[in-house]
């Protein structure tokens, strides 16, 4: 009897599998608004709601980071630790928000050379209230630098 439940776990385990991998999009591992384009409404569906509890999952990381190497309020490195921690906050948007933020943001041709990451990022932004001005700048250096490497400047020089 154990052998046969055994048996049927793995058999269902490998199915699964097969399910996940031949649901996947050609190009799945490219990451830009050309492949957002081909993903079916269900997998951007997924895809937005894995990413966020993600996103959720690495910011409390990286505050109990923080407090595993010892910063506590009155720490200098406290804000930099925060800031670094705010950086992961995705709960201020709802998944179809994000959603239909990013398929707004890929309609513009534009756009599709964009990463999804960093899509999602100044999507989520512009609902957290980031001006708008900003979110542009940002996106026309990272849109120059990408057809132009001489066009890079390093993030320190773009805050001045």
């Amino acid at each position: 009897m154990r052998c046969k439940l055994v048996f049927i776990l793995h058999f269902v385990a490998v199915l699964l599998l097969a399910v996940y991998c031949s649901g996947q999009p050609k190009g799945a591992l490219a990451s830009d608004g050309s492949t957002w384009h081909g993903y079916s409404k269900e997998f951007k569906v997924a895809y937005v709601a894995g990413y966020i509890s993600g996103m959720n999952f690495a910011q409390l990381d990286s505050i109990f980071g923080c407090l595993r190497i010892g910063i506590r309020d009155g720490d200098a490195a406290l804000k930099t630790c925060q800031e670094y921690a705010d950086d992961f906050d995705f709960t201020v948007i709802k998944a179809d928000q994000l959603l239909s933020g990013m398929d707004t943001f890929y309609k513009d041709f534009r756009n599709l050379q964009v990463p999804i990451y960093m899509a999602m990022r100044l999507v989520r932004d512009e609902v957290r209230g980031r001006p708008l001005e900003d979110i542009q700048k940002e996106l026309t250096s990272w849109l120059q630098c990408h057809a132009d490497s001489s066009k890079c400047r390093p993030a320190a020089q773009e805050t001045k």
